[in-house]
């Protein structure tokens, strides 16, 4: 076996190995081979980063799979960076740095924003070329029925119906939110980004200026890159957030059994993993439902409203009651948990929930909630595609439902561990 791992050198850039790297390089070439998950550690500068990733490039390279690296360290990223340029220096490869949406936007809007500017633009490209193509054969039908071909003039008369609608529609779209980065993504040639782009290993900062310098969105770029790639660093909630995973490995285009992930700064990992793990649920947001369902004119307002305001009165007995005497003047800036679980059954937060609500069944009236929320979410994401809003307005009514509906479901769960925290917020 340990003849077989002196392939993984083809990725080794420097004269030799440091003491030690040369066995941890074999040992984890051996170990990807039979498909054993690996866990070593070692000082700063003794290069463990080398050690995984040489065997990892070579395994992916036989194998047909792509290497993720993560860390949740920026200065880390820095020297992935410098190993990779290293490596391909010595074994041309390809590789690049992946940030999230936020710290690449070139207009600096947020993901829901994003998504929907994205939708929009594509619609708009899409339909002017629906345009270019009934301006054609409207052409030819006109050549054709001058010609004397007998039903011509009838079909030319059809297509000229259905440019008529396409034109329409386009100015209904070019008068709502469009990107326009994302615009000349879909219509320039692009193919001088992606040559660019493998020549060397990018950084997400790099990407953005040459986006920048040619008016193109370069996270949306990036993102179509991917799966030209050997090696992806990036940033640990690529790889533990659920939902930002299945996208990350779609954007890879690879199934989780064919990427191989190094995980650096490794005894960080559990702290992140139960972070992405956490749903959230804050008083303000519940305010703001409230608030929310005060303006909306809908027959499922009242059961909503019994959900939320329930809630936020079980929230706010749950802790009062933790907080002993004096201790309310004691809070301070810093988040301080409560704890709520009990050994058995229910935890104090639901009970005082189920203890609070005035309705006629908390399911139903979750799922009211639930479904009006969704209309509304859907209202404010149709007054932002058409331009009656500069902002795309989250539901909170939403955010609220979907949080109760998990925390309910979740009660009895053995891997479930509530807690209700306090701080002083700037009102006191």
């Amino acid at each position: 076996m340990a003849a077989d791992s002196q392939r993984a050198w083809r990725f080794f850039p420097y004269e030799s190995p440091y003491e030690n790297q040369r066995a941890a390089i074999e040992r984890i070439h051996d170990a990807l081979d039979e498909e054993r998950d690996v866990l070593f550690e070692g000082a700063c500068g003794t290069g463990k980063t080398l050690s995984a990733l040489v065997p990892a490039l070579e395994f992916a390279r036989e194998e047909d799979k792509t290497v993720v690296i993560t860390t949740s360290v920026h200065q880390q990223m820095r020297q992935f960076v410098a190993d990779a340029r290293a490596i391909n220096e010595h074994e041309p490869l390809k590789a690049t740095v992946f940030k999230g949406k936020a710290s690449m936007c070139h207009i600096g809007v947020d993901y829901e924003e994003c998504q929907v500017l994205r939708d929009t633009t594509k619609n708009l490209v899409e339909a002017e070329s629906e345009k270019r193509e009934l301006e054609a054969a409207q052409g030819d039908l006109l050549d054709a029925s001058q010609a004397g071909e007998a039903d011509a003039a009838e079909a030319r008369s059809a297509v000229m119906d259905e440019l008529d609608a396409v034109e329409d529609e386009l100015e209904d779209l070019r008068e709502g939110s469009i990107c326009e980065h994302y615009y000349n993504n879909l219509t320039a040639d692009t193919e001088a980004f992606y040559e660019w782009l493998t020549t060397d290993v990018r950084t997400p900062e790099e990407v953005y200026d040459y986006a920048e310098r040619e008016g193109l969105c370069g996270y949306e770029l990036l993102k179509d890159g991917m799966e030209a790639m050997d090696l992806v660093v990036c940033n640990y909630h690529h790889i533990l957030d659920p939902n930002i995973r299945e996208q990350f490995f779609r954007w890879l285009g690879r199934d989780p059994e064919d990427v191989i992930t190094v995980f650096d700064e490794a005894h960080n990992v559990e702290g992140a993993a139960r972070e992405h793990a956490t749903r959230t649920l804050t008083e303000t947001t519940l305010d703001s439902a409230l608030a929310e369902l005060e303006d909306a004119d809908d027959p499922r307002t009242e059961k909503a409203t019994n959900v939320v305001s329930a809630f936020r009165g079980a929230l706010l007995s749950t802790y009062d009651d933790k907080l002993g005497f004096g201790e309310r003047e004691r809070v301070g800036e810093d988040w301080e948990d409560l704890e709520v679980a009990n050994p058995e059954g229910r935890d104090d937060l639901t009970l005082a929930f189920l203890d609070a609500y005035t309705g006629q069944g908390i399911e139903g009236d979750v799922e009211a909630a639930l479904a009006l929320g969704a209309s509304l979410d859907r209202e404010y994401d149709r007054k932002y595609r058409d331009g009656e809003t500069q902002v795309r307005k989250e539901c909170q009514t939403l955010q609220v439902a979907r949080f109760v509906e998990s925390w309910l479901a979740d009660g009895t769960s053995g891997g479930r561990h509530p807690v209700v925290s306090v701080c002083r917020g700037p009102e006191g």
